[in-house]
């Protein structure tokens, strides 16, 4: 006959049992092998343990495998599934999605005759120019002119860092580069929000190389929001500290009501929102909501939003790149280690230093030098890559 080792199902001959037999489980102790216990590995299980090692799955009993959101997985389940999160969407099904929601969108957006009318009209006016001919220099806009310019760069900003203080940015899984190891002294990982507070006050410095004029303000943000400084200049930024506040879940409405307090207090100061945050927020439809009716049509309209997703994967920041995108900011994506968040602040340092689309005239007055956008409204995203289908409608305004 098989031999019995290692083969589930197959029972331990009496003949040669000297001892009592004992669940490696629950330490059941049978003095005969029953002909329902079953022997794996050299090791014994009664029905019901041997019955909990059932793959979720495939079925397969694996008391090697391991616990996953409460189902076990054999070791090949979990194999399979680590390797499908690891590798991704394959490019081809990343492409294609992007064709299909491409041709919906197209399809759904009708251009009536007037506007049709109106374009045809507009290209014959340009008719056939000479290409030797001189170049023709617009005039300024009627508002501009016979007014003093003044550079955009001297007026003072106030930069406002939303921090996400949320139970997970206690996690210590951030990676610390050489460099980073030695000024702090420090090996292996430290938690996320004590890597948030090392690079928002690296930020802070570096920003101030570019523009010494600017301040900050800093608000950590869960369920609650609260503000550690306000309008701190860079140095003072240097003693920031608030690695013992993560807690709870994430709620990005606290933080933008904070945000909106803060920018509202000092309306002489042009405003730029950083937020960073580790992932999915549990109020994401409140948050557009209120955004939407103060960034966009209410007070603080023309205010840049920026967002920083502190992890790997890009679908579990879809709101927060729905934010930075509806105001024209930029989204960076850090990683897990101290070096790529301390670049994804460059990179939105180096945004706000070079970033502005609009002239400051000797009397105070702004100037937009770029069309206005029309309003749209923005629904709360799906879960996916890409988003549920047409969930973001573009209503024409007449």
């Amino acid at each position: 006959g098989s031999s019995f080792f290692g083969a589930p199902g197959a029972q331990f001959p009496s003949a040669t049992m000297k001892e009592a037999v004992v669940c490696k489980v629950c330490a059941k102790r049978q003095a005969k092998m029953p002909s329902s216990w079953v022997l794996d590995d050299c090791c014994f299980y009664c029905p019901d343990c041997w019955e909990a090692f059932a793959c979720h799955l495939c079925g397969h009993h694996d008391p090697k495998g391991s616990d996953f959101k409460g189902t076990w997985n054999c070791r090949s389940c979990r194999h399979k599934r680590l390797v499908k999160e690891k590798a991704g969407p394959s490019p081809d099904a990343l492409q294609q999605l992007i064709i299909e929601e491409s041709e919906e969108v197209c399809d759904s957006i009708k251009i009536n005759d007037a506007a049709k009318s109106g374009a045809v009209n507009l290209l014959g006016t340009l008719g056939d120019t000479d290409s030797e001919e001189e170049d023709v220099v617009c005039e300024l806009p009627a508002q501009m002119k016979g007014r003093k310019r003044v550079e955009p760069s001297k007026k003072v900003r106030h930069v406002i860092l939303l921090v996400d203080a949320s139970g997970s940015m206690r996690t210590p899984d951030v990676d610390l580069d050489l460099e980073t190891r030695k000024e702090l002294g420090i090996n292996g990982q430290v938690s996320r929000i004590e890597a948030a507070e090392l690079c928002s006050t690296k930020f802070a410095r570096e920003h101030a190389r570019a523009r010494p004029q600017d301040v900050f303000s800093v608000v950590t943000f869960h369920e609650f929001a609260s503000v550690v400084c306000c309008k701190a200049s860079s140095s003072e930024m240097a003693t920031l500290a608030f690695e013992d506040r993560a807690a709870n879940g994430t709620f990005y409405l606290q933080a933008l009501i904070s945000a909106a307090r803060l920018l509202q207090a000092s309306p002489e100061l042009q405003g730029e929102v950083v937020l960073l945050s580790d992932g999915r927020p549990a109020d994401t439809k409140q948050a557009l909501t209120y955004f939407q009716e103060q960034f966009l049509r209410g007070p603080l309209a023309g205010t840049q939003l920026h967002g920083i997703g502190f992890g790997s994967r890009v679908e579990s920041f879809a709101a927060l790149q729905q934010l930075a995108c509806l105001t024209g900011g930029t989204f960076a994506l850090s990683g897990s280690t101290v070096r790529g968040l301390c670049d994804a602040f460059s990179s939105v340092s180096s945004t706000i230093t070079a970033g502005s689309n609009k002239w400051i005239l000797a009397d105070g007055a702004e100037v937009n030098s770029s069309p206005q956008l029309r309003v749209v409204d923005f629904e709360l995203p799906e879960v996916g890559i890409f988003g549920k289908k047409t969930c973001a409608p573009f209503p024409r305004s007449s």
